[in-house]
């Protein structure tokens, strides 16, 4: 796994109140997944995944910019809480 920077704020975990969260990448040959792991208690945010096996992108900075975006996707569902507010 990759640990990338995220400037996204995270929240402290929903379970165990730490704020020992960041947001992950588990990469395999045609697919990316992206979500937020607490090093506490181990409680893990929705996966926001890609699948780049039909993807032909003309530079890898467009690679880039999707994962940058759903690194956000992954941090902002992370920061929800019970009833759909972020608090």
């Amino acid at each position: 796994m990759i640990e990338p920077t995220s400037e996204a704020a995270l929240k402290p975990c929903p379970f165990c109140g730490e704020s020992n969260a960041r947001v992950l990448v588990e990469a395999a040959t045609d697919r990316i997944d992206i979500f937020v792991h607490c090093y506490s208690c181990g409680a893990r945010g929705e996966t926001i995944g890609a699948t780049f096996k039909d993807r032909h992108y003309p530079e890898a900075i467009d690679i880039v910019t999707e994962m940058v975006a759903m690194s956000g996707a992954a941090a902002e569902s992370w920061n929800m809480r019970q009833g759909g507010k972020e608090q």
